[in-house]
């Protein structure tokens, strides 16, 4: 099918709950600075994890955006990617061409890594991420330099999603007929001549924290609104063969197992990077969707 889910693989206390607990030390820290500052009534501290920040953002939104992995770079989440063996060992076995080529395996932790804090419909700034993708391949939010490269993507609840939370809808199949063509609506779409809506199959994902979803690049996928007053917490992350050609050459690739690979490093280069990017394209789409038109009876109607 394209995609694999391993329900409890994880330990949702042991392995996750260093990650929920990172983010919620410094959403606290972040809502009492700005309730000192006159900008925020309600700190939401009676909120659970999966609420707080929906109640914050209410009021004041500065945090989202600070939320990011790669302006935060929170230690657990580089703790978890790059040494937890049960997700690691899972991956090589899925890069793998035959078992005997599993343990000497080494992987490369692809730059292409997200957390996603989704809040419910409405609540993102207008300049943030919604985190509301429509449907696409990881492949084709890649660069063409990279098409030979195996890559999994890993995604990985760190509360439960589900449908009304903004879960994810997966094509059944949909990896067998390669890298299709994408443009640019709403974000990198698979274009409807390669993917007709109307007649795919779908597969609506239910999740609980601890378990993994495992995809092949070329997996469509897409992810719904979040209807629900929760914030889906989520992060998806993507390993390929050492040595195999980045999606993303200008943001660093790290060999997981490397003894010189260290938080200070994965911090520091990403720091360093992200300070010298000059906006160069991360995918290798142009072409934009045109703008839909709408009929004197305000019915809107598809142009090509």
């Amino acid at each position: 099918d394209g995609f694999v889910i391993l329900r409890g693989l994880l330990d949702d206390e042991d392995h996750l709950g260093p990650v929920r607990e990172e983010y919620a030390r410094y959403i606290e820290k972040r809502a009492s600075e700005l309730a000192r500052e006159g900008k925020l009534k309600s700190d939401g501290s009676d909120k659970g994890f999966s609420e707080r920040l929906a109640t914050i953002c209410k009021e004041a939104n500065q945090i989202y955006a600070e939320l990011s992995l790669h302006r935060l770079f929170p230690q657990s989440v580089f703790q978890l990617i790059t040494t937890n063996s049960r997700l690691l060992s899972i991956v090589k076995d899925l890069l793998s061409k035959d078992d005997s080529q599993t343990n000497e395996l080494k992987l490369d932790l692809s730059p292409i890594q997200h957390v996603r804090p989704k809040l419910p419909a409405g609540l993102t700034p207008r300049d943030g991420d919604p985190h509301v993708v429509p449907w696409h391949q990881d492949a084709g939010v890649c660069l063409s330099s990279s098409d030979q490269a195996a890559m999994v993507t890993v995604w990985i609840p760190l509360v439960p999603a589900h449908q009304k939370n903004g879960g994810l809808v997966l094509n059944p199949g949909g990896h067998t007929k390669g890298l299709m063509q994408h443009w640019i609506d709403r974000g990198v779409s698979i274009r409807p001549s390669e993917l007709p809506r109307n007649s795919m199959k779908e597969y609506r994902v239910d999740m609980s924290p601890g378990d993994v979803l495992f995809m092949s690049k070329y997996c469509p996928h897409r992810s719904l609104k979040n209807i629900s007053k929760t914030v889906r917490w989520s992060m998806d992350i993507r390993y390929q063969m050492e040595g195999t050609p980045s999606a993303r050459p200008f943001f660093p690739t790290f060999t997981v197992g490397d003894p010189k690979l260290t938080y200070k490093l994965w911090k520091e280069t990403w720091k360093a990077a992200v300070s010298n990017y000059k906006g160069q394209a991360i995918h290798r789409w142009t072409e934009r969707r045109k703008p839909r038109r709408k009929n004197t009876n305000n019915t809107a109607k598809r142009t090509e």
